[in-house]
């Protein structure tokens, strides 16, 4: 083997530092993208929980604003769902007034002590339900309700 062939072989060996910077690069752009979105994603399938918590007790409240013939203003007096469900992530209960609370425990990482409110109102449409939360939210967690 001569020099030239010596330095030949060395020129095709492994990356150079700049291609192995960018791929370093690339793969920093697509994390930066991922992470936040796979956050997002995850705290959506958290509050997915308070939506399939709150079903039955949202039927129930329904249910007791009928039985007490409450056709317009102002709901009270009405039974609660009895006491608190817990879940994985949080736990729901109402109050008197109808209202269905969440609140997200510690097992929701992110969401922690945040609490979600659904609260009923009577008019010509039935029963419809309003939502509203505390803390932040990259999208809001009442869309869809």
């Amino acid at each position: 083997m001569d020099i030239k062939q010596i330095k030949k072989m060395r020129k095709q060996k492994g990356f150079s530092l700049i291609e192995l910077l960018i791929v370093i690069a690339i793969i920093a752009i697509l994390t930066a993208i991922a992470v936040p979105m796979y956050t997002s994603y995850t705290a959506r399938a958290k509050t997915a929980e308070a939506y399939s918590f709150i079903g039955s007790d949202k039927t129930y409240v329904a249910e007791q604003i009928n039985a007490k013939g409450i056709t317009s203003g102002t709901i009270s007096g009405l039974a609660t769902t009895g006491g608190t469900k817990t879940g994985k992530y949080g736990a729901v209960a109402s109050n008197a007034a109808g209202v269905i609370t969440y609140t997200f425990g510690t097992a929701a990482g992110s969401l922690n002590g945040n609490t979600l409110f659904f609260t009923p109102s009577v008019g010509s449409a039935g029963v419809t339900w309003a939502c509203s939360s505390t803390g932040t939210y990259d999208s809001s967690p009442c869309d869809g309700i």
